[in-house]
């Protein structure tokens, strides 16, 4: 739980967005909690992510939507595992949101060309 990576997910924070500046501490080990130093509001750490609010280990859901990324059947994870088919659909959703916003953060805004 680093808060050097982490950055205040409250919009109205003026130091919204920016990590690595020393805007964020730790408010709780055992609740991985931090706290935004300038709003004074706390959160998750998983805020804003795919395992956010999520009932089930973040490393059984990780194995689920990769299964689902090979192809695996949904009915055979249900069978295997035992959860419901529209809980291992809606965890393929939020993973599938998490990617697009990665990709429209990391891929798509327009980068300097330089010479060519």
């Amino acid at each position: 739980m680093a808060p050097t990576q982490a950055f205040c997910p409250n919009l109205a924070c003026p130091a919204r967005g920016q990590a690595g500046k020393g805007t964020i501490g730790i408010h709780s080990h055992k609740e991985r909690r931090f706290i935004g130093r300038q709003c004074g509001q706390t959160f998750v750490a998983t805020k804003g992510t795919a395992w956010y609010r999520l009932r089930t280990t973040v490393e059984v859901v990780r194995m689920v939507v990769t299964l689902l990324a090979h192809d695996c059947p949904r009915q055979a994870i249900v069978a295997a595992y035992g959860f419901d088919e529209r809980t291992v659909a809606s965890w393929l959703a939020r993973a599938g949101c998490q990617s697009q916003a990665v990709h429209e953060h990391l891929v798509e805004p327009p980068h300097a060309l330089g010479q060519g």
